[in-house]
């Protein structure tokens, strides 16, 4: 889902006289769930986690766009867990690299294939797609 505020910050980059941001990646808590209308100040339907070793959001490199989809994959992300019980639902991509802050733009997010259950130490892995579908 690319929120309202992406969709903006992409036609300002593309077509207007906006620089690209760094992007970085926002764990959200299970069950969270990102809409259209959402920006980091204003979320109501997920929550950040933040509980995890590094000290800032893992900025994302993406690759080479290929048939309408771009992703990390050559370029993953891990960060290690700091607190048991964390179940991790999904990613938000966002232009701000503070954990739990909520300046910077959302510029989108969605569930994870599959929930993760994370104990303390454990590591994960942040592998992010994007696909255009027309329609």
């Amino acid at each position: 889902m690319i929120t309202k505020e992406g969709v903006a910050h992409m036609l300002d980059c593309y077509w207007g006289d906006k620089e690209p941001s760094p992007v970085y990646a926002v764990l959200i808590k299970a069950g969270g769930t990102v809409t259209a209308d959402d920006t980091m100040k204003s979320h109501k339907g997920w929550e950040e986690i933040t509980d995890y070793d590094e000290k800032t959001r893992p900025l994302i490199n993406f690759g080479k766009s290929k048939d309408g989809s771009i992703n990390n994959s050559e370029n993953t992300n891990i960060v290690t867990i700091n607190k048991d019980s964390t179940i991790i639902g999904g990613l938000v991509i966002s232009t701000s690299p503070i954990k739990g802050g909520t300046d910077g733009l959302c510029l989108s997010g969605g569930p994870a294939k599959k929930e993760r259950f994370m104990e303390y130490g454990d590591t994960f892995e942040i592998k992010y797609n994007m696909t255009h579908k027309s329609g």
